[in-house]
């Protein structure tokens, strides 16, 4: 089972089409009521009036983890789960856009994969061999998570990759570009948040 994960950003500029869909707080707000969900997940005070009929488990307002972390947590233990989608992820506070890039790899601990979904941009966290297909002239940008990360084997990629070494932050594997329809690289150490840009979105 697909799920979707509605956080409380900005702006919704993607169809939520997965077949179970968890909002974190004023994630609800987002769907307009075109949508229906399965349950609202947070403190709720962003939220307003709470709707009828939709299931919900409030948390404290003091707490030590964001809604979106609940939520990443609550879908990766719901039964039956294979890809998690994270929609209104970015355009908001800086801040929370790093943290909710942190959500990936609280998926990736708990042995989920996930993704964080926006208008001509899909972000993943990755730590072995990464295979996508992609249109060619695609953005594809590596950056390491956290300390230190070597890639090598790029195929389909404009700028070689071999034995690339990122630090965190590293802004040596922004903007390369896909020369395929598919892309590979091996990760020999480390993780990495791997974004795919389309071409046309800036």
């Amino acid at each position: 089972m697909d799920i979707a994960i509605v956080l409380n950003g900005p702006n919704l500029d993607l169809e939520v089409t997965e077949p179970y869909i968890i909002c974190a707080d004023g994630g609800y707000n987002l769907l307009k009521g075109e949508k229906t969900p399965d349950i609202i997940i947070g403190d709720m005070d962003s939220i307003g009036e709470l709707p009828e009929n939709i299931r919900t488990r409030i948390i404290p307002k003091q707490k030590d983890f964001t809604d979106g972390e609940f939520a990443i947590r609550l879908a990766c233990e719901t039964e039956g789960v294979q890809t998690i989608k994270i929609y209104g992820a970015f355009g908001g506070r800086p801040d929370h856009q790093l943290a909710n890039l942190g959500l990936l790899r609280i998926a990736n601990s708990l042995n989920k994969k996930a993704y964080i979904v926006a208008k001509g941009i899909k972000v993943s966290y990755e730590t072995s061999y990464v295979e996508y297909e992609v249109e060619k002239k695609d953005i594809i940008s590596a950056i390491s998570s956290s300390g230190e990360a070597i890639l090598d084997g790029g195929k389909g990629l404009f700028y070689e990759i071999k034995d690339l070494f990122l630090n965190s932050l590293d802004s040596r594997g922004i903007s390369n570009i896909a020369t395929e329809k598919k892309f590979s690289f091996y990760i020999k150490k480390g993780g990495i948040y791997l974004f795919i840009i389309k071409e046309k979105t800036y």
